[in-house]
């Protein structure tokens, strides 16, 4: 048969719908009731539905227009056809008078059916969690570095000098301690030279949006009790100023950095905003550590050295050249850091020890200054 001779592909689309699996609407529905509380006028499930859904959504009914449910429409296009010679068809036939000819083929062409669908969703909706059957699985998160990579014994020595891969040898890109555990916030922006320690999605209390937490309620984690002297004592009123202390505290909301001017720390540690919060976003508050010592101000310096337990520890977590640092441990067990200690400390053996060994985030030794309440002495 001479009818292109395979000079043209035939290209075909196909439209078609496909109805949203039970779990998926009891996702929405579950996401409605969060938002209802807190929108006015509240609107039914139905509006809610069909202002947010895309447009191609539409109801459809079975053949007795007595059962309805939602839609979505779709087109697979670009879809090839290929004639099938094999075997070969049968005689031509002629159909009687009227000029025409049977001739029996097949053709064919395939097509990817839609067999699952995939949900992305904030585990908290206007300031309240989702339920536990919709976040449990988020137990355990992705070790980039224990993804298997397939590749020849020299691309895989070559690899290791890839941006990437060096990057993750540096630099942690999940926060070391997060509240709740399961959170999937991950730092984009945040003042340079602090790495993060400690994370916590706040659930505000919507009769004052004010009030975010206290540093001493952050269960399951606590502060060392050394830390928390010094915090207590002498730091608070500069843990929300970058770089006027080794800890900052800035809040974020959407998951971008907001602001750290508008926070307030009383010396009961509590937190509060200055302005109302909207309960509608979500929030979060990073507690981070100085890793960088060459953007710290003299004075938290100077504040520090009166508490030389606090000193040494978070030397100790940042700096991987004087961790074990025999004078370290000895340095702790005075009432105060001297001037004279810490410029032996910071120019130790003629380098500038504190600067030359600080260390990313992937390799600070939190524990020394927060670790879980169950494992706390």
């Amino acid at each position: 048969m001479r009818i292109t001779q395979m000079r043209d592909t035939p290209l075909h689309f196909i439209d078609y719908h496909y109805g949203l699996p039970k779990p998926i609407w009891e996702l929405i529905e579950a996401i409605y009731t969060h938002k209802a509380r807190l929108m006015d006028p509240m609107p039914t499930i139905e509006e809610y539905v069909r202002f947010f859904a895309t447009s191609r959504l539409s109801l459809a009914s079975d053949q007795t227009n007595k059962t309805y449910d939602y839609v979505i429409s779709e087109r697979q296009s670009r879809i090839i056809g290929q004639f099938d010679f094999s075997p070969l068809p049968e005689k031509i036939e002629r159909q009687g008078d009227s000029g025409g000819w049977l001739c029996s083929f097949n053709y064919k062409f395939s097509i990817m059916k839609p067999d699952g669908i995939g949900a992305r969703y904030p585990i908290s909706i206007y300031n309240r969690l989702l339920d536990d059957r919709y976040i449990a699985f988020r137990d355990q998160k992705e070790d980039p570095l224990k993804r298997i990579y397939t590749q020849t014994q020299s691309m895989t020595a070559m690899s290791m000098f890839e941006s990437d891969r060096m990057l993750l040898d540096h630099v942690n890109i999940y926060i070391p301690f997060q509240i709740p555990a399961y959170d999937e916030f991950i730092i984009k922006k945040g003042p340079a030279g602090y790495g993060s320690v400690l994370s916590v999605l706040l659930e505000l209390d919507e009769s004052d949006t004010q009030d975010i937490l206290n540093i001493n309620d952050l269960d399951p984690y606590v502060f060392d009790e050394d830390i928390l002297e010094f915090i207590r004592e002498s730091e608070y009123p500069f843990m929300h100023h970058a770089y006027r202390s080794v800890f900052y505290t800035g809040l974020y909301q959407d998951y971008q950095y907001y602001s750290d001017r508008v926070l307030n720390i009383d010396s009961a540690l509590n937190i509060r905003s200055d302005i109302p919060l909207n309960p509608k976003r979500i929030y979060h508050l990073l507690f981070s550590l100085i890793v960088d010592v060459d953007y710290l101000h003299p004075d938290a310096w100077d504040r520090l050295r009166r508490y030389p337990k606090a000193f040494a520890k978070i030397v100790q977590a940042v700096n991987e050249g004087l961790r074990d640092h025999p004078s370290l441990k000895v340095l702790a067990r005075n009432k105060t850091v001297t001037q004279k200690d810490f410029k032996d400390f910071y120019h130790w053996r003629g380098n500038d020890a504190l600067r030359r060994n600080f260390v990313g985030v992937k390799t600070v030794q939190l524990t020394n200054v927060i670790t879980y309440k169950s494992t706390y002495r």
